[in-house]
């Protein structure tokens, strides 16, 4: 299952979240190879800081150790104020543990949002297991 956490980081609350509607409000949380999800990155600022003019970076990272960073400007919001930005479609090609991070300084960061990323044939595996599931279950409800 999927794991999300809000941080603090220079002024600002940040989380991130499946950007689908289907995924943010289904227990089925489910990512396969070969899926182009999108994500929702949160962002409210909480109070001034001490960096005016910064980029946020953020980046995703696979169980290969692959990434695709993305930076969003934060210089321009005011106190209070809160944004919402879609990442773009994220091909998910290595299975195991993924994350999306925040980048927050030198070689550290903090998770918004961990996943973990079956192979395909998982999800044959689950589509065949649930036809034969309902055909088995029809089969013994109409048997006599």
């Amino acid at each position: 299952m999927p794991a999300s956490q809000t941080v603090e980081h220079r002024g600002y609350l940040i989380s991130a979240r499946p950007g689908f509607w289907l995924r943010r409000y289904t227990l089925l949380l489910l990512y396969f190879q070969a899926v182009k999800p999108s994500f929702r990155i949160r962002i409210e600022k909480v109070h001034e800081d001490q960096y005016p003019k910064q980029k946020l970076q953020f980046s995703i990272t696979f169980a290969n150790n692959t990434q695709v960073g993305f930076d969003l400007d934060v210089s321009s919001m005011r106190n209070g104020e809160q944004r919402e930005h879609r990442t773009k479609p994220i091909l998910l090609s290595p299975t195991g543990d993924a994350s999306i991070r925040l980048e927050t300084g030198g070689q550290t960061f903090q998770t918004l949002y961990a996943f973990y990323v079956s192979s395909e044939t998982a999800l044959v595996f689950l589509i065949l297991g649930s036809l034969f599931a309902t055909a088995a279950t029809l089969v013994l409800r109409f048997w006599q």
